[in-house]
């Protein structure tokens, strides 16, 4: 028969039934099932309407080409591609077959009797012979064809399962094995039609024929111990007898359960891998890329990298799309083959090019981070939306982002929440999280703490890091149930510290060093300052460390540089501490000039102290233009929030007249407020007693 494919993707969905991955091998052979499975049962239907039989096929060879050709061709059509040509070759008798030897006495039989039977009886006969032929035919051809078109008993209850198990067990009457399997299904697993007894039968018969299908699916009920018992040594027994049989499936999955340490004490990695090397040397692809992060990683104590590159090489050619996305990492990181991003695309691509949904949301972060080049923002949304669809975890967060950051596509709060919705469903942290902020900032729905707190939850009790960092700052700040409790905030922040969450390390060194609970333990911030800055993260607690000499020796000029590496990051305090060492040369050369641009920085971002500083700079022209009147209003600004240095330059100014009118009781008042705030010159000035 010769093929040409006229609609690939209705032939390609055809195939793949409810399957969502294939191998391009297991595709081949679905196709050719396909073509097997209408051959054979239009077949059976010309014979029979001719009265032909299988004793005497082979001399209607020509006859039979020419009307099977018409009806597949109709038949093909619905698949997707066409019979060009058409024509029997041969047709193999079953010699060995004890139906086809009863048969053919049975016809040896009637030729000796025909000329004493009459036409009446002749035709009887044949029609009971026919008859018989195309039950057997006929039961195996509509088993095997459900088979190929992936039928599903729970959820196509349009079709007649009477009748499907009627067939089915006509076919397993006369020992075809795929028969036996199809019925097992539906009595193990259709609760309409339960019969587990009847169902582990049928097994057992696929077992005593050799089916591997069979096999496996007994070994799985004695390893999930649901409908039986369970007994790993039973389901080893089976699994062992497939491999023999020929399954890489059967080596896999014995590999996967040496690995997971059901068939000993504790996992056995140099037996899983035995059995995951049995596996690639069958041609199972899960085996070749399980043996594959073995090599790479050193599991059962055998470490090669190259090897490890080779089994992702021959699962790739196998049809693995995970192959071809580990492939990709290889090159993307520059491990064991030289870094090449546009080779990791490609790989990637191809994988894509499959409905891989993992590869289609890499695309799609290739193209949002112009990996390659520029960015693509409007592409990236097209390949997170494809693999989104296709379920991906990875996509639905990306896609949710997207359309809360307008990347791609105009921003959309109710479409960001529907996706973060669809990912919190299926609990994945980041989505969760995502819902946490929405509900505490009120994005796109009302501001509900109660809501974002369950939500963020959710997510840090998955032991996502940024989660726990939040529910620390719940609890440190206050947020809806979670009550400010200093000791449940600094459990959560230790929780997201030990998951390498930066700004976690900066609220635990923070905790330490301004000692709210007053622990007297300043010298532990240290450890979590720099922790933090080995992520580039910085505040000003490093630069305080060095300088003050808390948890590690003094050091000035460490000091400074941790301050500008933090300001730098826009840190406020950080940047007005960098100000302070350029106005008292600490860690670097006095520079008034540098000192007040940095206050003007710290300043803009309302830092008191450096609002301070800036307007007595501006006062009395350090590293500036003098400008009294400016300078009172950000001594002014200052001395509001209770500066009490703000407040006793106020003070001097209403006295001299310096960028206000001369007055002296404005001026007192200012030394009084200054003095109730502590200062040491007011307290002097006014004849009071620090409290």
């Amino acid at each position: 028969v010769n093929i040409s494919v006229t609609n690939s993707r209705m032939l390609v969905e055809k195939l793949s039934g409810i399957e969502k991955i294939l191998t391009k091998t297991q595709l081949v052979d679905k196709f050719r099932g396909i073509i097997t499975s209408e051959v054979m049962h239009s077949l059976v239907n010309t014979m029979t309407e001719n009265n032909i039989s299988i004793t005497c096929v082979t001399r209607h060879l020509r006859t039979l080409s020419e009307i099977l050709q018409e009806r597949v061709s109709e038949i093909f059509k619905d698949y997707g591609f066409q019979a060009a040509q058409f024509r029997i070759l041969g047709i193999q008798v079953p010699e060995e077959d004890e139906q086809y030897i009863r048969l053919k006495k049975l016809r040896a039989d009637q030729s000796m009797m025909r000329s004493e039977l009459t036409l009446e009886q002749q035709a009887e006969i044949i029609r009971q012979q026919t008859e018989a032929e195309k039950t057997k035919i006929l039961a195996e051809a509509e088993a095997y064809k459900r088979k190929i078109e992936g039928y599903n008993y729970q959820e196509e209850e349009w079709l007649d399962m009477p009748k499907a198990i009627e067939w089915l067990e006509k076919g397993m009457l006369y020992c075809e094995s795929y028969s036996a399997y199809e019925l097992a299904l539906i009595y193990l697993y259709n609760d309409e039609y339960k019969n587990v007894e009847r169902g582990l039968m049928c097994l057992n018969r696929c077992v005593e024929d050799n089916y591997i299908q069979g096999i496996e699916g007994l070994a799985n009920i004695y390893f999930n111990g649901e409908l039986v018992e369970e007994d790993m040594n039973r389901a080893k027994e089976l699994l062992e007898k497939a491999i023999e049989l020929g399954s890489g499936n059967a080596a896999y999955r014995l590999g996967w359960m040496y690995e997971r340490g059901f068939l000993s004490e504790q996992p056995d990695y140099v037996k899983a891998l035995e059995y995951y090397e049995k596996a690639a040397s069958l041609n199972n692809a899960d085996g070749y890329c399980r043996m594959a992060l073995y090599l790479a990683n050193g599991y059962s104590g055998v470490k090669d990298a190259d090897k490890s590159r080779e089994c992702y090489e021959k699962a790739a050619e196998l049809g693995s799309c995970f192959a071809l996305v580990e492939l990709a990492f290889l090159y993307e990181n520059g491990d064991g083959v030289e870094k090449n991003y546009e080779k990791a695309f490609e790989l990637i691509s191809r994988a894509a090019g499959q409905g891989y949904p993992y590869a289609m949301f890499r695309s799609g972060l290739y193209m949002e981070k112009g990996v390659l080049g520029e960015a693509k923002p409007e592409e990236a949304f097209a390949w997170y939306t494809k693999a989104a669809e296709a379920d991906d975890n990875d996509a639905i967060f990306a896609l949710g982002r997207c359309y809360k950051e307008g990347i791609g596509t105009a921003e959309d709060w109710d479409k960001a929440l529907e996706w973060f919705g669809k990912g919190a469903e299926k609990e994945e942290s980041r989505c969760l999280t995502e819902l946490g902020l929405a509900y505490e900032n009120g994005n796109g729905v009302e501001e509900n703490p109660q809501k974002a707190v369950e939500y963020m939850m959710k997510a840090a009790e998955q032991d996502y890091g940024y989660a726990q960092f939040k529910m620390g700052d719940y609890y440190f700040f206050g947020c809806g149930p979670c009550l400010e409790d200093n000791k449940k905030a600094m459990e959560w922040y230790e929780k997201a510290v030990a998951n390498e969450i930066p700004m976690a390390m900066l609220r635990m060194g923070e905790y330490y060093l301004y000692d709210y609970d007053s622990l007297n333990e300043s010298e532990k911030a240290f450890a979590y300052f720099k922790k933090a800055a080995e992520y580039e993260w910085y505040s000003e607690g490093l630069g305080i460390c060095y300088e003050m000499g808390i948890g590690v020796e003094d050091n000035e000029t460490e000091a400074f540089k941790y301050y500008t590496l933090a300001a730098d990051n826009g840190n406020t305090m950080s940047m007005y501490r960098t100000g302070l060492c350029y106005y008292n040369g600490v860690g670097v050369k006095q520079n008034y000039a540098e000192a007040y641009r940095w206050f003007t920085d710290a300043a803009g971002n309302e830092n008191i102290a450096a609002t301070y500083y800036l307007g007595k700079m501006m006062m009395y022209g350090e590293g500036c233009t003098p400008d009294p009147e400016a300078a009172v209003q950000w001594l002014l600004k200052a001395a509001e929030k209770n500066s009490d240095k703000a407040q006793f330059e106020l003070g001097n100014a209403y006295l001299t007249g310096k960028g206000v009118e001369e007055n002296d009781e404005i001026a007192m008042e200012w030394f009084e407020k200054a003095a109730e705030n502590g200062n040491e010159k007011a307290l002097k000035i006014t004849g009071r007693r620090r409290k």
